[in-house]
């Protein structure tokens, strides 16, 4: 069963994937208008292409950012800037913080104007290489560790929620979402390696598995000693070279625009990806740069892994709830702040699955893109628990609880050693050499 409208508009992420959707359509559109206008009055002036929703969106975010300094990165905090005096630092403050508050007591007009122009955007069923990017730019958008910004507490507005529902009805009525419900696929699983010019390849699945969970335990028992996480992410992250794989599966054909396809994204961007892409190319949580080269190994385990599925709200208080640990006192403050639209958290507790025990029934956890658009970044209730969050994933991510047995190392000669090279924009284009044929 593929995600639903409401699942998509339960969640941070799948609303600001339906506004990304709409913010490319708007573009497209004025761009398609503005070229007819300027073939058809060849001697009139040139007018500026007008985006209303994109205007108001950006109005909006600056008017509604937790952050005072919202946008204006470079105005200085006083704990930052201890050399400054006290009365450079407020002049620095003083306009842009006058501009804030003036914006904020018209919050209500400027809401009703995103909403209102989200909703003369003409909905469809969007590309698959539109959506592709949408996807991309949502998750690479999150910053699961600050407050949320002035367009969170938008798309939290019911009349900017109601306004993108015939957008996310779209979303969920295209064939190229329907693997955003597939669970993990063991043979196709990918080792993502950065690599400068492609000739080094580091393949280690071996390990104490045993140590790897008592360290971890251990960074939990330190946190909670501290009464603060630095880190606040809810993914089994685990520590050093040895510690079990992350992967993540490919691109499905039904994902990437047929070749010679219209453009339907802002810029005329070329072609996002190819099929066969590992997502973790394109797809990234708070995403950094990447390229010029990538390589990919894949696995073959050599018996069916046991995967545990987190393919909705309920899998993931199913798994916190059978195996529950508490981290109210390591979770730090700033990431549960992270998780409301308000200006403090509520008090609660909070729990995770204890990756540790869960490693004793399953070999791997795997995220759902469905799931991660619905749940990532909000507060889910556990009950019985308190409360929990899906934070530090990324979509189609399956962390390794155990190392899958012993194998040969990928190489291109055996056909799981691949190179991509960046084409442009965010296209990666397979360059794997190797015998003809060979097996993939």
């Amino acid at each position: 069963m593929g995600i639903t409208v409401e699942e998509l508009l339960a969640g941070p992420r799948g609303r600001l994937l339906c506004l990304n959707l709409a913010l490319a359509w708007e573009e497209t559109q004025a761009q398609a208008a503005a070229a007819s206008a300027a073939r058809s009055l060849v001697a009139a002036p040139v007018c500026p292409v007008r985006l209303p929703l994109s205007d108001a969106v950006w109005q909006a975010d600056a008017a509604l950012d937790p952050d005072p300094r919202g946008s204006s990165y470079n105005l200085p905090y006083p704990e930052e800037n201890r050399a400054l005096a006290l009365e450079d630092i407020d002049a620095a403050w003083a306009q842009p913080l006058a501009a804030r508050r003036r914006a904020r007591q018209d919050a209500e007009a400027l809401i009703a104007t995103a909403a209102r122009a989200c909703q003369s955007i003409a909905a469809r069923v969007p590309l698959p290489g539109t959506l592709l990017w949408a996807l991309a730019d949502t998750a690479g958008a999150a910053r699961g560790w600050q407050a949320p910004a002035g367009i969170d507490v938008l798309l939290a507005q019911p009349a900017l929620v109601s306004a993108l529902r015939p957008v996310a009805q779209a979303v969920t009525n295209s064939p190229a979402v329907d693997w955003w419900s597939r669970g993990m696929d063991p043979p196709d699983q990918w080792i993502e390696l950065q690599e400068s010019d492609g000739s080094a390849w580091s393949w280690r699945l071996r390990g104490n598995i045993r140590k790897v969970w008592d360290e971890w335990a251990q960074h939990r028992a330190e946190e909670e000693a501290e009464g603060f996480s630095s880190t606040g992410w809810t993914s089994p992250v685990t520590f050093g070279q040895d510690s079990p794989p992350i992967t993540h599966g490919t691109l499905p054909s039904a994902a990437c625009d047929a070749s010679g396809a219209p453009a339907e994204r802002p810029h005329g961007d070329a072609e996002l990806a190819v099929a066969g892409t590992p997502t973790g190319f394109l797809i990234q949580e708070d995403s950094g740069p990447v390229g010029p080269l990538m390589q990919a190994g894949r696995l073959l385990p050599q018996a069916a892994p046991r995967v545990l599925e987190i393919d909705s709200e309920a899998a993931w208080v199913s798994a916190c709830t059978a195996f529950p640990l508490d981290v109210s006192r390591s979770y730090g403050p700033q990431a549960r702040l992270a998780l409301y639209l308000v200006d403090e958290p509520r008090a609660t507790t909070w729990v995770i699955p204890d990756w540790g025990k869960a490693a004793r029934e399953y070999d791997a956890v795997h995220l759902t893109v469905g799931a991660y658009l619905a749940c990532a970044t909000r507060p889910i209730e556990v009950p019985g628990h308190g409360f929990s969050a899906i934070t530090g994933w990324d979509p189609d991510e399956t962390y390794w609880l155990r190392f899958p047995p012993e194998q040969e190392p990928p190489s291109e000669a055996n056909g799981r050693l691949r190179t991509w090279s960046e084409a442009g924009g965010d296209e990666w284009r397979d360059i794997t050499r190797g015998p003809t044929g060979a097996s993939r």
